[in-house]
């Protein structure tokens, strides 16, 4: 055989290979996550998933209340991460510089 059939076949085989676990590890990702979810819908029937979505959103790594506004200005608060902790601000920093402590 030729040197260059052989480098081919090995390629071959060691490209299908990385495929077949490369499918075969989605696959274990995707029924894992459905078997998560079995379990939190089981052990949490009354809790309600989407509330959460339904009154924060996220933008980026900030989350967004929709509930609460800046009682100044009237803006979005916007969780925000300080020196103290993590609390409320204000999305029209700098110009209103109200917070609030996280309840």
């Amino acid at each position: 055989m030729d040197a260059g059939l052989i480098w081919l076949i090995i390629i071959s085989v060691v490209v299908a290979i990385c495929f077949f676990n490369w499918v075969i590890n989605t696959w274990r990702k995707a029924r894992r996550q459905e078997m998560l979810d079995e379990i939190a819908h089981d052990v949490l029937p009354s809790f309600r998933f989407d509330k959460e979505k339904e009154e924060i959103k996220s933008i980026g790594s900030r989350y967004v209340s929709k509930e609460y506004r800046c009682p100044r200005c009237g803006g979005m608060l916007v969780m925000r991460n300080g020196m103290y902790g993590r609390f409320w601000g204000c999305n029209c920093y700098p110009k209103c510089k109200y917070t609030r402590n996280v309840k």
